[in-house]
């Protein structure tokens, strides 16, 4: 009888050993929590509510890879011809040197689709733009000089999403000027 009670003992203990294995945070639930941490969902929401009224720009989508997880928006102008261009913007986080980095950017793509079918456009657009323009949601490469980045930390967390904040509300002054011409308005960390 207490073999059998050892065993099971030993049983539980491996299912307990397993369970927290798999509770564990992995590297991009605990980038897509300091995102949410961040609030850059509600952010980026707020972001495509004040649009300019000639502009749609599409609901804040999560984008993961390995070693990074972002949020993105991506509009373009209104209009039978606005589905050539768009602009996307993002705040990502990501490992970089044993730490976390957040990175908010914004970047120009033109349609690379063979063909414009309007109505597949306008469906299918709404999910996602990878299928029409040559991007896949990634952060910046490192060669790029976003416009936002800065090292992340609980402490600064406040802090960060007031920088964010400010960013944004850039990002949208500008984007009713049109397409960017110059990569850096004005740096939003003074």
């Amino acid at each position: 009888m207490s073999n059998s009670n050892s065993r099971y003992e030993e049983i539980r203990r491996r299912i307990a050993a397993r369970r927290t294995q798999y509770l564990a945070p992995t590297p991009s639930t605990l980038l897509e929590t300091t995102l949410d941490q961040l609030n850059v969902y509600d952010q980026l929401e707020e972001f495509r509510m004040n649009r300019p009224d000639d502009w749609v720009c599409y609901t804040p989508t999560p984008f993961n890879g390995q070693g990074w997880s972002g949020v993105l928006v991506w509009c373009h102008r209104k209009g039978y011809h606005g589905y050539r261009q768009i602009i996307i913007f993002g705040v990502w986080a990501q490992w970089q040197d044993e730490q976390i980095r957040i990175i908010a950017d914004r970047r120009q793509r033109t349609y690379s689709a063979a063909i414009y079918n309007p109505e597949s456009f306008h469906k299918l657009i709404r999910k996602s733009f990878e299928l029409y323009y040559d991007d896949d949601g990634r952060p910046p490469h490192s060669s790029q000089t976003p416009d936002l980045e800065i090292a992340y930390s609980p402490a600064d967390r406040l802090t960060i999403r007031q920088k964010l904040m400010k960013l944004m509300q850039q990002w949208l002054e500008n984007l009713d000027e049109g397409f960017y011409s110059s990569k850096n308005p004005s740096s939003p960390s003074s």
